[in-house]
């Protein structure tokens, strides 16, 4: 979709946005099953993904979710909504906040340059392929607490891979309780609070290669494949494990 019919639909509530949803996966699934799901995935910088066909180009485009650069003059809420395709949100802009709490995207969400003037809550969230936050900025809480960076069924899939890099929180950040199935890149974050990893579940590799903590952070009853490297990284504290 468009911007237009984006907000348009975004409008009408969760459960006209959900009955879209699910009929997008259906037509997805279809095309699956029907050997049409056809396209070329450049894998060199910068990543290209081209449709083979006149039916992946079209639930490409159909599916997703456009938001980016909107300004939200409240804080939208996004709990329990399901994003078939591309959730764009980047360089979106909510001054009040956003809740996105067990929000669920189908396939990957790109919040790259948002910015979140109030508390962002992704408590729960499901993030098939991946999700991106790099250069984004949280003034107030952010609550990841639960959230799922996983596999997707969609192809390319990025298999559950999130970017944090260059990310600013200056508040509390929580990400107690999540699973990270793909690499997990805080690389240059900046934390001015608290961060809670208390109970994550990293599957991949966990960088925080010139991350800086301006606060406690919290690694209790967390799970790694490799202890992370704090070498480069700046800590106000040392890390409670």
């Amino acid at each position: 979709m468009d911007r237009a019919a984006t907000l348009a639909l975004f409008a009408r509530g969760k459960e006209a946005w959900n009955e879209w949803a699910a009929s997008m996966i259906a037509s997805h699934r279809a095309l699956v099953a029907a050997d049409k799901w056809r396209f070329f995935a450049q894998t060199q910088y910068p990543c290209e993904v081209i449709p083979l066909n006149d039916e992946t180009r079209e639930w490409m485009s159909d599916s997703i979710g456009q938001f980016a650069e909107q300004e939200f003059p409240t804080a939208p809420d996004f709990a329990g909504f399901v994003f078939p395709g591309a959730a764009l949100f980047t360089s979106a802009r909510f001054p009040q906040g956003a809740r996105f709490a067990g929000a669920h995207f189908h396939h990957g969400a790109c919040f790259n340059g948002a910015i979140f003037g109030g508390p962002a809550d992704f408590t729960n969230a499901e993030f098939a392929s991946e999700g991106t936050f790099m250069l984004a900025q949280f003034a107030g809480e952010a609550r990841f607490s639960g959230a799922r960076f996983m596999s997707g069924e969609v192809e390319p899939n990025m298999q559950g891979y999130c970017w944090f890099e260059d990310a600013r929180f200056a508040a509390p950040a929580m990400f107690d309780g999540a699973r990270f199935a793909g690499n997990a890149l805080f690389d240059e974050a900046q934390f001015a609070a608290e961060v809670e990893f208390t109970g994550a579940q990293f599957g991949s590799f966990f960088s925080l290669a010139q991350t800086r903590f301006g606060g406690p952070v919290r690694f209790a009853g967390a799970s790694f494949p490799d202890r992370p490297d704090l070498s480069s990284t700046s800590l106000a504290q040392p890390p409670v494990w």
